[in-house]
């Protein structure tokens, strides 16, 4: 039986896999580009689509790719905070910390 977690990181792998360019070029803007400073996933966003990379073929890939950085330890998780987009009802997210 697949639990929850396996599920859904199969479904982060999925969307990875179907975008890797797009990734690849986010995680280049990263390593040369990101200042070192707490982010949340909408500040990320919001960066890399001002330096150019463009939306990725499933809003669902902004996630996988910091799952990615994450799994690469590129990042860390430093606390939580509300977003800060209204639609989000302000709902908890992840800050994290370049490394």
């Amino acid at each position: 039986m697949t639990t929850a977690v396996e599920l859904k990181e199969q479904g982060i792998d999925l969307v990875a896999e179907n975008n890797r360019n797009w990734i690849e070029s986010i995680k280049e803007v990263f390593e040369k580009h990101f200042p070192p400073v707490e982010f949340a996933a909408d500040d990320f966003r919001d960066y890399m689509l001002a330096a150019g990379v463009g939306e990725p073929s499933n809003p669902n890939c902004w996630g996988a790719v910091l799952n990615n950085l994450s799994r690469a330890k590129s990042i860390y998780a430093v606390g939580l905070r509300p977003h800060r987009h209204k639609s989000s009802h302000a709902r908890r997210v992840t800050v994290w910390r370049k490394k």
